[in-house]
């Protein structure tokens, strides 16, 4: 398609979105937008909402179907057109002129006479230098964005809606000391009565009789008959007063709710854990005790249940309909005979046994590891976030609104956790096209830990739809709809000062040099053979300097650079060095160069001396499969992308479902930055995560910060 803004010509997407409502966006300069659903993005040039165009390969701009949502434009060579005209002769031969052979010799001497005039017309022309714009200071452009809404809870509390003061990220849930209610044993050998639990018996003895639903129904009056008779004997053999178990002593129904999430207080004031099993309907191939313990440690509440009970005490395992004595178990061995993770979760019993340290980060991170791989019941959307939070000292209140994730935040703002959220923006989960969650996913495609990241950016507010507010960040913008000419610093010299002013200097020279013969032939009768022999030496330098333009203008603008305007620039796609940087620099002269560990498809090696270089990621044959599968990828499926970084000079090529506009810095680790790729929603004005690349740390120094906004581990797909 063609139209008057550049880019002026290029393809429709062939994926549209479906018909729906006009939506609304306000820009950073508070501009109202109407307009259909479709992949935009903002302009760093004047912050408006602009379509998305994106450059690609030759090989995905011909291809058919374009399986994308937004538009398409092919690659153009940007350089300048002195440059153009320069390197022209000496496409297609080596750089070294020492290793050219007789065709590559015959191609440029063929080539060098129009090259000669084409720069001859482009300097009588345009006599102006070659170098390009400097722009917002030499920086790269920023990332003009602005959330105008209201999270659903701000950490600081006066930032909430008037609407929703009463509701507090940190408000907290209250402890109990105690329980409310207990079975009290009576006098003689049978029969238990239930109290309530009062300051003259506040100090009792009791157990904490543990049991799950599947095994002994809450509202089956002979399984609970049979699990208070089981209950009685155990607390009778331990020789204590009372016991506590769920289907009796949660009596208070308007604090119901609220004690299920206080069970794990219970748990750390009973005198010892026990644990009634029997057969299950669901399950009536495990018969022994060891396969219905299994089935009882399959829960999530059973995680805290054994981490807080008393490790002065055995773990006693009673069998319905088997009279025989309690099977104990140490609660150090507790992991290994019953979990499934004994490896992971042994970790926290250490911990709470006081035999192993765990910081805060990786007690949470541990913890919610072990949680997630449990049977989670159905009751609330955070039941897994609750509990967790039976581990920790804060604890916020219940919020029947929240999603896991929202429930997972406010109980990480509420506890110093190490910024556990921040740090979890910046990791990249090695599957996170899998993830119903991705933000349970604390693995990291670069093997890392969260305790290596160092986060930049601080959570400001929890938003609907899982997502958070993130303040204090670096970012800029990515230009995906073509490459710019880039402005850059050269030491001088006064060879290249000579050449400069030789080329400038040389369309004046031979103007003079023709006028001067002009005349001085026209009036040779009266002698001035003066002029026209001037005229001749003029016109001789000037000719002799135009034939030497393709090597002057190549000697001024060659070169090592010492300082380059900032950009990133991204493409669909891949493209070797040398036509990269032909379509910026004009020519290929060695001053890109592939990024060593910036992304999970970069490779390096070490060269002759021991360096570390990077390598070209395609010399890996997986690496080239990837390229060869993304370029017939459909909506949904990861796709190649390349970013040129033109202060670094650096170029990174990797995977992301979209194209991200947004490069934002969130943390840093092994001594580079933590850079998350973002694309923008821009109806609900939320960045979401495409992917996390490394960066290197002094573009810190060429980068604005990104006002307070709002963003997503996992955008929901298209509406197509």
């Amino acid at each position: 398609m063609l139209r008057w803004k550049y880019p002026n010509i290029y393809q429709m997407w062939d994926v549209p979105f479906r018909p729906g409502p006009q939506e609304r966006h306000r820009d950073v300069m508070q501009r109202v937008w109407y307009g259909p659903d479709e992949d935009r993005y903002l302009s760093p040039w004047d912050g408006h909402l602009a379509k998305l165009v994106v450059q690609c390969t030759q090989d995905i701009y011909e291809r058919l179907p374009k399986n994308s949502t937004y538009r398409h434009t092919f690659v153009r060579n940007v350089s300048p057109i002195y440059l153009l005209a320069a390197n022209w002769p000496f496409e297609g031969v080596s750089t070294e002129a020492a290793k050219w052979d007789e065709h590559e010799w015959t191609m440029v001497c063929l080539k060098w006479l129009p090259a000669c005039t084409w720069l001859l017309c482009v300097l009588l022309w345009s006599p102006n230098a070659a170098e390009g714009q400097v722009r917002n200071g030499g920086w790269y452009d920023p990332f003009p964005y602005r959330f105008w809404g209201y999270p659903k809870a701000a950490t600081n509390i006066r930032e909430n809606h008037r609407n929703a003061l009463a509701y507090n990220s940190k408000r907290l849930l209250e402890r109990i000391l105690r329980p409310r209610w207990l079975c009290f044993l009576n006098k003689g050998e049978k029969g238990i009565t239930l109290k309530e639990v009062t300051d003259d018996v506040a100090d009792v003895e009791y157990l904490m009789i543990a049991y799950t639903t599947k095994q002994f129904d809450n509202f089956n009056d002979v399984d609970m008959t049979e699990l208070h008779l089981i209950a009685e004997k155990a607390a009778r053999k331990a020789g204590v007063d009372a016991f506590w178990v769920a289907g009796s002593c949660m009596r208070d129904a308007a604090q119901m709710e609220e004690d299920v999430y206080r069970i794990n207080d219970v748990v750390r004031g009973a005198h010892s854990l026990v644990i009634v099993v029997g057969p299950s309907d669901e399950r009536p191939e495990m018969g022994s005790t060891e396969d219905m313990l299994r089935q009882w440690g399959e829960r999530v509440w059973t995680l805290p249940e054994v981490l807080l009970s008393n490790d002065k005490h055995d773990i006693n395992i009673y069998t319905r309909g088997q009279d025989d004595s309690p099977w104990p178990i140490s609660k150090k061995k507790f992991a290994d005979v019953v979990w499934n993770d004994p490896l992971i979760s042994r970790q926290l019993v250490d911990h709470y046994n006081k035999t192993l340290e765990l910081s805060r980060l990786e007690l949470v991170s541990i913890a919610l590891t072990c949680l997630l791989s449990r049977e989670r019941g159905y009751h609330l959307p955070g039941d897994l976030s609750y509990a967790l939070m039976g581990l920790l000292r804060q604890r916020p209140s219940i919020d029947k609104t929240d999603s896991l994730f929202q429930s997972f935040a406010r109980l990480s703002i509420a506890n110093d956790s190490d910024q556990l959220l921040e740090r979890l923006v910046c990791m990249l989960p090695k599957e996170p096209m899998l993830a119903e969650d991705p933000w349970t996913k604390m693995d990291d495609q670069w093997d890392c830990n969260l305790w290596d990241i160092n986060p930049s950016c601080q959570v400001a507010g929890i938003c609907n739809d899982d997502t958070v507010l993130l303040d204090g960040a670096f970012g800029a913008a990515i230009r995906w709809k073509s490459f710019a000419t880039v402005a850059y610093l050269k030491k001088d010299s006064w060879k290249r000062l000579g050449a400069r002013t030789l080329i400038h200097g040389a369309p004046l020279y031979f103007v003079i040099g023709c006028v001067m013969v002009g005349v001085g032939a026209t009036y040779e009768q009266f002698g001035i053979s003066t002029l026209t022999a001037v005229g001749g030496f003029f016109l001789a330098a000037s000719l002799c300097v135009i034939l030497a333009s393709p090597y002057l203008v190549r000697l001024c603008y060659s070169g090592k650079l010492w300082g380059t305007q900032a950009w990133f620039f991204g493409f669909e796609g891949y493209m070797d060095l040398a036509t990269i940087e032909s379509n910026i620099f004009g020519a290929y002269m060695g001053r890109l160069k592939w990024s060593p560990a910036g992304s999970t498809l970069s490779r390096h090696m070490s060269n002759s001396d021991n360096e570390c270089v990077g390598l070209d990621p395609t010399t890996d044959d997986e690496v080239r499969a990837i390229i060869d599968r993304a370029v017939h990828s459909k909506v949904g499926e990861p796709k190649v992308y390349t970013i040129v970084d033109t202060y670094t000079l650096t170029v990174t090529m990797f995977t992301a479902v979209r194209p991200p506009v947004a490069v934002i810095l969130c943390g840093r680790e092994g001594g580079m930055q933590r850079a998350v790729m973002c694309s923008y929603d821009w109806k609900s004005q939320t960045l979401y995560r495409e992917t996390v690349l490394r960066m290197e740390t002094p573009i810190l120094e060429r980068m604005f910060r990104v006002n307070r906004f709002r963003f997503g581990f996992k955008r929901p797909p298209p509406n197509i």
